[in-house]
């Protein structure tokens, strides 16, 4: 643990000044948390301890990393795949200076950051041929997802994943056994648990599987099978403190608290961080009236493991009067701090601060709660009236420089709002959020973010419900979202620094869209680059740029009952629009049935503006990208022919008769309004991409391997055109050298299954049968 550093092992308050006085915090820090190992894949490697073994084992750092940053993360990863557990020594404090290596030698941090997250995807994003690695990457993977169902109180689901992704698929693996084991012990599923134990392979028991045996067995009462059980286990076991902590456990059923208390004691001794038996001494003592004792072994119990449930809940039903509960709450503040994703942490948390009076953390932990576990039954029901106490979040000084009001319109948006408000609230001085019709629980969760919500009924005007939203807003500035987008916290600083400098005029700022979207075949598709770690998805984004930000008033409003903007208005009142880097970051394109939704929704408002406003070729426009996207390709089709009978020498119109003409598998009509599309715009990528995949069903694949090579040429890394190779290669007969293009696309974590499966159904369409049949077993193999 340190007071500088990445993640969890950053601790938030340290009792100290100056560094003369670090042995002393270090020492009482050492004291309190003595034993308490947390379990964690990746540790931060300012400071490790590991034996010459790992090293024999796995190897040394991988110098490809150079200077620092993931050269921990890639060891860590490799050492849990070869079966170690990795753990923060949580009783050791070190002070640390921070990237003291990166600015004494004046290395870009940033840069080196980015590069290597780069360098680790690639590494680790597969496909990985040996078949031992490939198994000790889906057992690290299935225990982790089952450990994060487990802490979210998903055990059916986590059981689930361990059986189906796990053992039915490696039943040799001996860890899932006991992991699965250890889960349903601490349920209190005790049955279930010798169920898993006895399907362990042949000769894969040990004495782990007996103590394991030995818990379940007391816990259906069979406390003449337990003790035998541990009878059975050698003397010099690695497992003494388990050992004697159950031997307590039956000593107590015996009605010996004395000798209990003797057993416990000694599990203590053999290992200083086995928190149950520090628990069950607390219970002992708690029933022999020694409240105070058994309140401070209680405590240790839960600090050395807080996710496991009798330490918690003893602990936490302990707490009684209000001194004890600001002991317990800032116990649990700890804990949650370490596993944010424990659900019984976090709720336990918000009851003591229920107690106490914590209105606002209380809603803060309530909040958070409903980000990492939805909306469990009551938990909204029970922030109401919190929120309720505090009010809405209100602008401390509305015409300060830099202050902000976010506006939104939303329906049907309670699983993407909390994200959404969260990436917005340390930012927003106020959020106004207008309803246009939800019947779910959109409102309720706005307003335990804090948002003034204001009903608006739908009348098919998104303009309209825009300009309601900013009739309400009071800050000098105005940000437009939507509840499936985030704002990442490394721009808020940023964004409120450009904000304040551009406070003296009205201003626009226009904001580019990562729109992150699963298909690569999509224009200006481009890969993630690891500049945004937590809010980058799927395999990469395509942007959008839009106004976003501008003054408040000054006759700026939404014009256009869909594709709604506010550049018109901004364009009459002689408002300049300055380019803004910083992304909102859209994750709407990963929701399909949703976005199916929307894009008919669309449709029909785009079927109505034409009628209103026939031959006008923005409203032509709108309504052939929307009949495309909903696979309507003949209708399409025609919307861009007529819109090129307005305006022949549009090459984006060009560019979408051809792809629609392509997934209407006809071919020689495409190829034509696609070279067409490039005699307008010469260096058009995706066209050319589009014209490679006619020649290929056509039969001219030389003329396609002529395209994409010369473009290749002019943008060596663009994933689409290294695609359309791949798949041309394959097709004439090349397969590695085809799946080498695909080998670099899977590294860059570039997914295209979907697409390779398009490409074959067109192929065998233009009678390409043995060209679909090699592109679908080298799929098959990806």
């Amino acid at each position: 643990m340190t007071n500088n550093i990445s993640g969890i092992q950053m601790v938030p308050e340290v009792g100290y000044a100056e560094t003369t006085e670090l042995d002393r915090y270090a020492l009482a820090f050492r004291k309190k948390y003595r034993g308490r190992r947390i379990p964690l894949r990746r540790i931060v490697g300012f400071c490790m301890l590991f034996r010459r073994e790992l090293v024999q084992r796995v190897g040394l750092l991988d110098e490809m990393f150079g200077s620092g940053n993931f050269e921990d993360d890639d060891y860590c990863l490799r050492a849990a795949l070869d079966g170690y557990r990795n753990l923060i020594a949580g009783d050791v404090f070190i002070h640390h200076h921070g990237s003291a290596s990166f600015k004494g030698n004046g290395i870009d941090f940033t840069k080196a950051m980015t590069g290597n997250h780069s360098l680790f995807s690639r590494k680790w994003s597969g496909p990985f041929t040996d078949e031992n690695q490939a198994k000790q990457i889906l057992t690290l993977k299935t225990m982790e997802k089952a450990e994060a169902l487990f802490h979210q109180g998903e055990l059916d689901k986590g059981i689930e994943t361990i059986l189906q992704e796990g053992i039915k698929l490696i039943p040799t693996e001996e860890r899932f056994y006991f992991f699965l084991a250890e889960k349903l012990i601490e349920e209190k599923r005790f049955q279930d648990a010798l169920g898993v134990l006895s399907e362990l392979p042949s000769g894969r028991q040990n004495e782990r599987t007996a103590l394991f045996c030995a818990y379940a067995h007391e816990g259906l009462g069979d406390t003449a099978t337990a003790q035998i059980l541990l009878d059975s286990l050698p003397a010099q076991s690695s497992n003494q403190a388990a050992a004697q902590n159950l031997l307590g456990v039956l000593a107590h059923h015996e009605g010996d608290h004395k000798k209990a208390g003797e057993f416990f004691r000694r599990a203590t001794e053999c290992g200083a961080g086995f928190a149950e038996a520090f628990t069950n001494l607390g219970v002992l003592a708690w029933s022999d009236g020694r409240h105070g004792e058994a309140l401070e072994l209680l405590e240790r119990g839960f600090l050395l493991s807080p996710t496991t449930p009798d330490c918690a809940e003893r602990f936490h039903s302990a707490l009684q009067d209000p001194e004890q509960i600001e002991r317990g709450i800032s116990a649990f503040r700890e804990a949650r701090r370490l596993f944010s994703q424990n659900r019984r942490i976090s709720f336990l948390l918000i009851d003591l601060l229920l107690k106490k009076g914590e209105t606002k953390e209380c809603l803060t932990v309530i909040q958070q709660a409903i980000i990492e576990f939805g909306l469990p039954e009551g938990l909204l029901e029970a922030s109401l009236p919190l929120r309720g106490d505090l009010g809405p979040q209100q602008p401390v000084d509305p015409a300060a420089p830099a202050s902000l009001s976010v506006c939104m319109i939303a329906k049907n948006e309670e699983a993407n709002l909390p994200r959404c408000l969260a990436s917005l609230l340390p930012l927003a001085d106020e959020i106004i959020v207008v309803d246009t019709g939800s019947d779910d629980r959109t409102r309720d969760v706005a307003r335990v973010f804090g948002a003034k919500v204001f009903d608006f009924p739908w009348n098919g005007d998104f303009s309209a419900a825009r300009n309601e939203s900013l009739s309400h807003a009071s800050c000098r500035w105005i940000l437009i979202m939507d509840a499936d987008e985030v704002l990442s916290p490394l721009d808020h600083g940023r964004l409120k620094e450009l904000l304040a400098n551009k406070a003296v005029t009205p201003n626009a700022l226009a904001i580019i869209s990562r729109n992150y979207m699963l298909q690569v075949n999509r224009e200006k598709w481009q890969s993630n680059d690891g500049s945004y770690p937590l809010e980058e998805a799927a395999g990469g984004w395509v942007p959008s740029t839009k106004v976003r930000i501008f003054s408040n008033g000054k006759g700026i409003v939404f014009e256009n009952p869909i594709h709604e903007i506010v550049e018109p208005s901004l364009e009459r009142n002689s408002i300049p629009v300055t380019d803004c880097d910083i992304p909102v970051h859209h994750y709407g394109f990963l929701d399909e049935k949703r976005i199916n939704e929307k894009k008919l929704a669309y449709y029909e408002l785009g079927v109505k503006k034409l009628t209103e406003k026939e031959n006008d070729l923005k409203a032509l426009y709108e309504l052939a990208v929307q009949a495309g996207e909903l696979a309507r390709h003949e209708e399409a089709a025609e919307l861009w022919k007529k819109a090129l009978d307005i305006n022949p020498s549009m090459d984006v119109a060009w560019f979408n008769l051809g792809y629609n003409l392509l997934m209407l598998s006809r071919f020689e009509e495409s190829r034509k309004a696609s070279l067409r599309a490039l005699e307008l715009k010469q260096d058009y990528r995706e066209v050319i991409t589009n014209l490679a995949m006619c020649e290929l069903c056509i039969g001219s694949s030389e003329e396609a391997l002529a395209l994409l090579t010369s473009s290749l040429t002019r943008h060596p890394d663009d994933p689409n055109t290294l695609l359309m190779m791949g798949i041309l290669l394959v097709c004439c007969g090349k397969t590695e050298e085809g799946k080498s293009y695909f080998k670099t696309l899977r590294e860059r974590q570039i997914h295209f299954a979907e697409f390779l499966n398009k490409c074959a159904d067109k192929l065998t369409t233009a009678g390409k049968e043995d060209a679909a049949k090699r592109l679908m077993e080298v799929a098959g193999t990806i």
